[in-house]
């Protein structure tokens, strides 16, 4: 989610970066070996969200707020806007 909104996305979250709410999760669809271990407050958060998507395997649900990319990684997320023109004409 960081990596995501410096790039100008605007993530969907309600308890910012806590891993309370779970409203960050995204499903990984492509380089599951590029994010870092699911620890922490991740692992806490995802245990009662993970009820929701008992056909993904193991490490494809995971919480955008606390999963560290490591690589290139491809996910999917709904309500993940892109960055506005405006805010790519001020950063040059």
């Amino acid at each position: 989610m960081a990596a995501a909104r410096r790039q100008g996305y605007k993530w969907p979250t309600v308890c910012e970066m806590q891993a309370t709410c779970t409203v960050c999760h995204l499903i990984v669809t492509s380089e599951l070996h590029s994010l870092g271990p699911i620890e922490g407050r991740e692992r806490d958060g995802l245990l009662s969200l993970l009820r929701r998507y008992p056909d993904r395997a193991p490490g494809e649900v995971r919480l955008a707020c606390q999963a560290v990319v490591l690589g290139d990684v491809t996910v999917t997320k709904r309500g993940v806007t892109g960055p506005s023109p405006l805010a790519r004409c001020e950063e040059q």
